[in-house]
């Protein structure tokens, strides 16, 4: 049996898995990360990465499920399995062809979690207002003041970075004390935002909407995913 059909069988059998589409710069770090927190993915790209991209090599002899083929085309993302799919990560460096995969996408997967990478704020508007993707990331936008504080600051890159987020009615979080979340995840959740009021973490109990800054390294994340899901 091929490389081409083993991946495909295995993409098929695969439930709550994620979906990475392209793997250029950010699509390598992608892949590079979903390996460290031992999160299952399947890989889009194509034809032509199999002999002229090496890292596609690597993850094909790390029996990663990589797809080969078209990602605008039905039957290449169905051969990925994103019915069944928890979230597809779009990170192919065209603004015109992400939208569209990411429509593609969102027919045969409603309740999946579709996340992109876009450069122009126009196409990231249009997204938007259509509902194809829940988020939508410019990797420019993003490190744009870190440029500017370049200039007069010296940046630490090598440290791991807060991550921000909502947290849902439905989410595990509501009701848990701060305490409660770091001993079970490491985590530190550093402060909390809730409506236009920065609360101090230390002593509070999670409630819905409130936006968290947590962090910690890799492994620790490991605990905070599981305990989320």
């Amino acid at each position: 049996m091929s490389y081409d059909d083993k991946a495909k069988i295995r993409a098929q059998h695969m439930r709550d898995h994620i979906v990475v589409i392209g793997c250029g710069h950010l699509g390598k770090r992608v892949a590079e990360a979903l390996i460290d927190l031992d999160l299952p993915f399947v890989l889009i790209v194509l034809p032509e990465d199999r002999e002229r991209n090496e890292y596609v090599c690597h993850l094909m002899e790390k029996d990663i499920p990589v797809i080969f083929g078209d990602a605008t085309l039905t039957s290449v993302l169905t051969a990925a399995n994103v019915e069944k799919a928890r979230a597809i990560i779009i990170s192919i460096n065209n603004d015109y062809l992400n939208p569209v995969i990411a429509d593609r996408v969102r027919k045969l997967n409603p309740k999946a979690k579709i996340i992109v990478r876009i450069y122009n704020d126009d196409i990231a508007d249009l997204l938007r207002k259509s509902g194809a993707a829940d988020e939508i990331l410019s990797t420019s936008k993003i490190s744009v003041l870190e440029y500017v504080m370049g200039c007069f600051l010296d940046l630490i890159t090598e440290v791991p970075r807060p991550f921000i987020i909502r947290v849902h009615e439905n989410s595990k979080l509501v009701n848990m004390s701060v305490e409660e979340v770091e001993n079970l995840t490491k985590m530190k959740i550093l402060y909390i935002l809730r409506g236009s009021e920065w609360v101090t973490a230390q002593g509070q109990t999670i409630k819905a909407n409130d936006i968290l800054f947590v962090y910690g390294d890799v492994p620790f994340m490991k605990h905070f995913l599981k305990l989320l899901f």
